[in-house]
């Protein structure tokens, strides 16, 4: 299995604006070429990273499988997380902000 890591700390988006009003849109797409899921949490900001291939861990709020994708508001008030089932998951993100 692969390490869980912070993949988004919000504290380094934030952008000292109001949650709802600023923050920006997350793109994350699974483009692993073997069938690996790649599972996705949310911290409180500077909380701890947990493992989230478990099916009761509290954290996790999404699973992508190959060719899945996921478009989402993210307010940056709190951490995005990520795990994967193997090492040679791949996956593309891209950070929309919505600053105004």
């Amino acid at each position: 299995t692969t390490t869980d890591s912070r993949m988004f700390d919000g504290s380094e988006f934030d952008d000292g604006g109001t949650a709802g009003t600023h923050g920006g849109f997350l793109y994350l797409k699974n483009t692993s070429t073997g069938d690996h899921d790649i599972y996705f949490g949310a911290v409180a900001d500077g909380g701890s990273v947990t493992d989230l291939e478990g099916n009761n861990d509290a954290d996790r709020f999404m699973t992508l499988k190959k060719g899945e994708f996921a478009f989402l508001p993210w307010d940056y008030t709190m951490d995005i997380t990520c795990d994967a089932e193997h090492n040679d998951a791949t996956l593309e993100y891209w950070v929309f902000n919505r600053s105004l």
